[in-house]
């Protein structure tokens, strides 16, 4: 009687495993930017909300919005910031107060806003502020996903498969 493994059993056996790698791993790929972008879309939901539960808990103005030098910017790549907004509004003043800063989760990723800013009023209203928050993780269009911004401040989550990531 022996012990072990054939050299043919050991081989067919690392020939089968390669092939099952080899099915698993793009899947996994598709799997890890699914994960990623609802993750993503999840962030940006949670700071919408926040914002607007600040706004309403402080009768006070949030604003979201991506900063340079300290004024609301229509770049929404690098991240954005949600601060009570003093007048003028969409600029971040001494007595401006960040509540929360929101970084892009990868380089690659791309997000964009139909406006400079989202403003919640002191009721968590976003009057004129409405729109539709882009996300395209990685590039990738199949991946695309939407955060939609009432007027009445709500916002909602959106799969938006193929949309174009230009």
């Amino acid at each position: 009687m022996h012990n072990g493994f054939t050299l043919i059993e050991m081989l067919v056996t690392i020939i089968i495993a390669a092939i099952v790698l080899a099915i698993g791993l793009p899947a996994m790929s598709q799997w890890q930017y699914h994960y990623c972008a609802h993750s993503s879309q999840l962030t940006h939901h949670r700071a919408l909300n926040f914002a607007r539960l600040q706004a309403r808990l402080y009768g006070a103005t949030i604003t979201v919005c991506p900063l340079v030098d300290k004024r609301c910017h229509s770049d929404w790549n690098k991240g954005y910031s949600v601060f009570a907004d003093s007048q003028p509004f969409g600029e971040l003043n001494d007595g401006d107060e960040v509540l929360q800063q929101v970084k892009s989760h990868h380089k690659e990723d791309k997000l964009d806003y139909n406006r400079k800013w989202i403003k919640f009023d002191h009721n968590g209203l976003a009057y004129g502020s409405n729109g539709t928050l882009n996300l395209c993780p990685g590039g990738k269009a199949e991946y695309s996903r939407q955060v939609v911004v009432a007027n009445t401040g709500r916002s909602k989550l959106a799969e938006v498969a193929g949309r174009s990531c230009d």
